[in-house]
């Protein structure tokens, strides 16, 4: 499987990516990095939803 991540993504991972460690951000992080990574999780859980809908054609919200 190819992912293929937007300017955004990767300018926002660019940001908090630094401050990852195990998979979590760490409690020292500053806001920017926290901000960074709550859009970048929105942008991913709105592309999914997006495919969702295209690929079965009903509302991925239920």
């Amino acid at each position: 499987m190819l992912i293929r991540h937007t300017e955004e993504e990767l300018k926002l991972a660019a940001i908090f990516e630094p401050y990852l460690e195990a998979g979590k951000l760490r409690e020292n992080a500053p806001q920017a990095a926290k901000d960074a990574l709550k859009r970048y999780l929105e942008m991913i859980k709105e592309h999914r939803r997006e495919v969702f809908e295209a690929t079965y054609g009903w509302s991925y919200d239920g």
